[in-house]
């Protein structure tokens, strides 16, 4: 039994020896094919890009020739598009939900979690409020209905409220 776990351990270098010489004979070789189609392929790229779907290098001319070609026309400018198109920050779901049902609910929450001595609690994506314990985390409370998606905007409205409150991407680290 000795002698056949030596006949597969050397079975097994070999083989491992074999491979890394082959692999420093072969990789220049396929490093060239590589090196090859790529540069072949990149003239078919453009001819597809430019000719084909007719895209076009887009020049962009500095903010000085914007101002000075606009300062003549007489015409008032506009202010940066924020893409709300006029839409009313009150008519998005967000804020329904936050003046509907989500302020109370994170004003009730912290008000118990202070009043027990903790300073800061966080908001998961999935709406549960969470604080560290001596034994770990614990579940603080729930907000039903919590949009998630919209984390950057309910830090905002928890800001204006007199919070401090900050987004990570995976919660909302709230204290006062």
């Amino acid at each position: 039994m000795n002698e056949k776990k030596v006949q597969k351990f050397i079975m097994v270098f070999l083989v491992c020896t074999a491979g890394a010489v082959m692999l420093q004979l072969a990789a220049p070789m396929i490093l060239g094919l590589i090196v090859n189609a790529v540069s072949i392929g990149i003239p078919f790229a453009v001819y597809y890009l430019l000719i084909r779907k007719k895209w076009r290098i887009r020049i962009i001319k500095s903010s000085e020739e914007k101002e000075q070609s606009g300062s003549g026309s007489g015409t008032a400018e506009e202010g940066p598009d924020d893409g709300n198109n006029g839409q009313d920050e009150r008519d998005t779901p967000v804020y329904e939900w936050y003046t509907r049902c989500g302020r109370e609910r994170i004003k009730a929450i912290s008000t118990n979690i202070f009043a027990h001595g903790k300073n800061e609690f966080w908001i998961r994506t999935d709406g549960v409020c969470n604080i560290r314990t001596p034994k770990g985390y614990r579940r603080a409370g729930n907000l039903p209905g919590y949009p998630g998606a919209q984390a950057n905007t309910i830090t905002e409205y928890l800001k204006q409220d007199g919070f401090y409150a900050v987004n990570d991407g995976r919660y909302i680290y709230v204290s006062r």
